[in-house]
């Protein structure tokens, strides 16, 4: 049986098993250019906007008004002339409306309210889309001493203005995408809208903001995603319940990210007049300030992976935060600072207040070093896991606290000061370093408390 078995197995393999020439050459497989383009007309017919399909509004001072849905072109660039308030005014929903790569600008230099770029009605304009150009305004920017003193020329009028009008509803789908807004008076985008608590109700990507006299973008539940802002007057981002990722942030006279209940991620700001990140309630990851007032300036906020340095201020401050794997490094105050806060993994080097300060703080981790007063200071704590090294003040200072597992060394006063504090698993040597100050500090003092299964070169009572 196996001999005939392998005898059939021969036989079959004995048959050709197809040609061995080779195919001709390659043949083209992709769609030209003018096909691809030929595809879109079908799939997307497209209206250059001119007299007759965006005919001109004088009542609303509009050089051109849509009226009807459909995808719109710029065949060039639009100036609008000085007797006129708006570029191109939307009255209507599902438009899409591509510059084209050509520029909407203003001759208008006095500005005001109703100066706009491109304007519709929030009750209106569902599905909307701007992309693909320059909206110039008619603002003229002047540096001042710093660079948040700059001055504008005016300050009312608006690149997108998405104005509400009152209304309560909601406007679902708008995008703004590939766009760059320069020298407005008021805002690159205003989206005044009716805020019903869902997010992405617009989307701006891959836009820039230059030369605003108040603020970048403006609106509620929004995503704003690989984008740059530089020189705005006021914030660049006025906005809650949005997801702001990709962002950079520089030179802005207030805060870079203002507003509540924000996810923000891989964001760089630097040069700001006032706070990184103000507002409460936000989730931030991957965000690096340097040059503002304060960092980042929040409450009931988590902030993890971040870097905070050079700020004129603190590095992170606020009340019942929770901050992880941070840096907070040479800052002008304190490198964290704020009242029942938790932190684990996080550094604070070279500030020049407190590595640390607060009272009712968790902390189960925490690197000290170098700062110009305690590294830690917080009375009424739970601190685990601390390493003070080279601070001026004490290295650990948490009276009626828990403190265990932490190491204290080098510092210019008590390595661990706890009174009334349970201390456990601790060591504490070669403080004291400061011998001018006049005060005898101690490796441990621990006077009220507990203390057991720890080291120090000396302590106060003595160590039983």
């Amino acid at each position: 049986m196996r001999i005939i078995i392998l005898a059939l197995l021969l036989a079959a393999s004995a048959y050709g098993q197809g040609s061995l020439t080779p195919p001709g050459a390659p043949a083209p497989t992709m769609k030209s250019l003018e096909q691809l383009s030929a595809q879109i007309a079908a799939t997307e017919p497209r209206i250059p906007i001119n007299n007759i399909t965006a005919p001109p509004a004088s009542g609303l001072g509009a050089v051109h008004y849509i009226t009807q849905p459909g995808s719109y072109y710029l065949t060039g660039n639009l100036v609008v002339p000085a007797d006129m308030t708006t570029g191109i005014y939307i009255g209507s929903a599902n438009v899409t409306l591509d510059l084209g790569g050509f520029t909407i600008s203003h001759t208008n230099v006095s500005g005001g309210f109703f100066v706009t770029g491109v304007y519709c009605q929030a009750s209106s304009v569902a599905n909307l889309v701007v992309r693909n150009g320059t909206l110039a305004g008619p603002s003229v920017r002047t540096d001042g001493a710093q660079f948040w003193l700059a001055t504008f020329t005016e300050s009312g009028s608006r690149g997108i203005y998405v104005k509400s009008n009152g209304s309560s509803v909601s406007v679902p789908g708008m995008r703004f995408e590939n766009l760059t807004l320069r020298n407005w008076g008021f805002a690159g985008i205003d989206m005044d809208f009716y805020y019903d608590g869902r997010i992405g109700r617009a989307v701006v990507q891959n836009c820039t903001f230059i030369d605003i006299a108040a603020l970048g973008v403006r609106g509620r539940s929004s995503v704003i995603r690989d984008s740059n802002f530089s020189q705005i007057g006021s914030h660049a981002l006025e906005v809650s319940n949005s997801v702001i990722d990709g962002v950079v942030i520089e030179r802005v006279g207030g805060h870079g990210i203002s507003g509540n209940l924000n996810t923000v991620r891989a964001v760089n700001l630097r040069w700001l007049g006032l706070d990184g990140v103000s507002g409460s309630q936000h989730t931030i990851t991957e965000v690096n300030v340097t040059g503002a007032r304060n960092g980042v300036a929040v409450d009931d906020s988590v902030i993890s992976d971040s870097s905070l340095s050079n700020n004129r201020a603190h590095g992170l401050t606020g009340l019942r935060n929770t901050a992880r794997q941070v840096v907070a490094r040479a800052n002008a105050e304190r490198g964290f600072n704020g009242d029942r806060s938790s932190y684990s993994g996080v550094i604070a080097s070279l500030n020049t207040g407190e590595g640390m300060r607060g009272t009712g703080l968790m902390v189960d981790g925490a690197t000290l070093i170098n700062n110009s007063a305690s590294g830690l200071f917080g009375p009424g704590s739970s601190v685990r896991g601390v390493i003070a090294t080279a601070n001026t003040g004490a290295g650990i200072w948490c009276d009626d606290s828990t403190i265990s597992d932490s190491t204290a060394f080098d510092n210019a006063a008590d390595g661990i000061r706890g009174v009334n504090s349970l201390v456990s698993g601790c060591r504490a040597l070669g403080n004291d370093t400061n011998k001018t100050d006049g005060y005898s500090a101690f490796g441990i003092y621990w006077f009220g408390g507990r203390l057991a299964l720890s080291l120090a070169d000396t302590a106060s009572p003595v160590i039983p």
